[in-house]
């Protein structure tokens, strides 16, 4: 929490949630620090080549804190899930979002176009690409939708992933 002199206002930053793989990296470095740190405990000799004579320099209670603080942030930056009445919202808004990208998006038979030397197939991919401009890149409404899309299948269910990847809501033709 950041307090701004003078002001009287007390300024609070929003934590954004980290993605699921991202989760996973980081509970992965906490394992294998709580490994470490075991093996430090038990006076093992086998810890990345550092002997028990070696180990006896190290600071194990300091280690335990960093750990900690780790575990600590990391359960701040897991994705949250919502309430009844915020799920509600979320769904509605999802289904929306989803509905209008299903709707304006490339299609998957037109994101696979590329340029070719033949002038009808490189029609389709120029058609492609004029529709990729006019429908998702200069159309705010769609970035909009994709952000509300994203930000209600998080609400809805943090750890799946594949809910906010827009691919999987474009039609196959």
């Amino acid at each position: 929490m950041a307090v701004r002199k003078g002001s009287g206002r007390v300024l609070r930053r929003k934590i954004m949630p980290i993605s699921p793989a991202a989760v996973e990296a980081r509970q992965y470095e906490i394992n294998r620090d709580q490994v470490y740190i075991d093996g430090l405990k038990k006076g093992s000799t086998d810890l990345k080549g550092i002997t028990s004579f070696e180990a006896g320099g190290i600071n194990v209670a300091q280690l335990e804190q960093q750990l900690a603080v780790k575990k600590r942030a990391l359960a701040a930056f897991l994705p949250k899930e919502g309430s009844g009445k915020q799920k509600d919202k979320a769904l509605k808004e999802f289904n929306q979002a989803k509905a209008y990208i299903e709707k304006h998006a490339l299609t998957k038979e037109e994101v696979g176009k590329w340029p070719k030397l033949d002038a009808t197939k490189n029609q389709e991919y120029r058609a492609a690409v004029d529709k990729s401009f006019n429908e998702e890149v200069n159309n705010p409404m769609f970035r909009r939708m994709c952000e509300q899309l994203k930000r209600a299948a998080g609400i809805l269910d943090p750890t799946n992933s594949a809910m906010r990847n827009i691919d999987n809501y474009r039609r196959q033709k």
